[in-house]
């Protein structure tokens, strides 16, 4: 009777094991379930939600890049990528609103703008050292007399052209210019990625313009 006893032990024993086990498995298949279910339905949120997101850059102040969100949404987790003269410079910021802007400062391209600044001085003062020097050759020239007035005028002239090209203002925007293009890289309220793609800025300033 003892040994039977044992044995009915043992059987129970394994009988709720078994049970056990049965359970662990039809939690562990629920659970996988559930989490497959969560899965698809945050993918198809995913896929249908409605975001709007557009960007533009601009600089400002000396070596400050303003990025706006011209579109309704939020952009969360913004990454900016700027470039210039194809050196990249990664700037981030947790969210930027919709309608909203936001400054990223870069102190390697406030110090670019002030040597284009100092580069821009410089022509202007050699513009008008020139046109100075320029104006006292014609008074000598129209002061002359004698055989050698008529040779002196006319190289005074020639002088005007050379000096009055050199005057010319349409090249001055290329001084302390430099390419520059940016790209985003930002999430939606439910974390799915986006990217703007390259936006090309064209040769500028990173400020605003010289004053002389």
């Amino acid at each position: 009777m003892k040994d039977w006893a044992w044995v009915w032990g043992i059987v129970t024993v394994l009988g709720v094991v078994a049970a056990y086990m049965a359970y662990r498995k039809a939690k562990s298949s629920d659970d996988t379930a559930k989490a497959s279910l969560t899965i698809a339905k945050r993918t198809e949120a995913r896929e249908t939600e409605t975001h709007y997101v557009d960007w533009l850059g601009k600089w400002d102040e000396p070596g400050w890049f303003t990025l706006e969100n011209t579109g309704q949404d939020d952009a969360h987790d913004v990454k900016l990528v700027l470039y210039i003269d194809d050196l990249p410079y990664n700037l981030e910021h947790v969210l930027i609103q919709g309608r909203a802007e936001l400054g990223f400062y870069l102190a390697q391209a406030e110090s670019m703008w002030r040597e284009g600044q100092t580069d821009y001085d410089d022509k202007i003062d050699t513009r008008a050292d020139e046109v100075s020097e320029q104006r006292e050759r014609r008074k000598r020239a129209n002061a002359a007399t004698g055989l050698m007035a008529n040779i002196e005028r006319m190289s005074a002239y020639s002088s005007d052209r050379t000096v009055f090209h050199k005057l010319d203002a349409k090249n001055d925007h290329k001084i302390g210019a430099h390419d520059v293009y940016y790209r985003v890289f930002w999430r939606t309220a439910l974390g799915s990625p986006k990217d703007s793609g390259y936006r090309k800025r064209g040769q500028e300033r990173l400020g605003p313009d010289y004053e002389g």
